[in-house]
């Protein structure tokens, strides 16, 4: 089932918005990819496939992250340093899928993209809506 843009995640910063648009996008292209091609890759393949998204995907957050944090930095948002642990354990998230994909022997290669789904559901309607309302306050005063 692929992941849909809701008006629940908009956050009314544009960037920040066609970002968040973004990773979901790479969601569901990993996603498309795992449904149609997995029971025609080795499994050596397929290990491949996902370390080479797990590394995109972190790669993207890292980017994303100091997109957010810039506008933090900028506006002096006060929760910037519990704002950057949440990112942190993305990355930490991220870190343990990758040891995980490499050294077992069974791995799934849909479990980081439920991973990830859950972390940016909640993420993004809670703590970066807590983020979004300050800076457009900032801005609009």
């Amino acid at each position: 089932m692929p992941f849909v843009w809701d008006e629940k995640y908009r956050l009314g910063i544009p960037e920040i918005d066609r970002q968040h648009q973004t990773f979901l996008l790479l969601l569901n292209k990993a996603l498309d990819f795992y449904t149609h091609n997995v029971g025609r890759l080795s499994t050596a393949d397929l290990r491949q496939r996902v370390l080479k998204d797990l590394a995109n995907l972190r790669e993207f957050a890292r980017a994303h992250f100091a997109t957010e944090e810039s506008y933090m930095d900028i506006h002096q948002y006060p929760k910037k340093v519990e704002h950057q642990q949440e990112h942190a354990k993305l990355l930490e998230i991220t870190a343990h899928l990758q040891e995980k994909t490499r050294l077992a022997a069974d791995f799934s290669p849909q479990e980081w993209i439920e991973v990830f789904l859950r972390w940016y559901d909640h993420h993004v309607q809670h703590v970066d809506r807590e983020m979004g309302e300050f800076l457009r306050a900032k801005e609009n005063s």
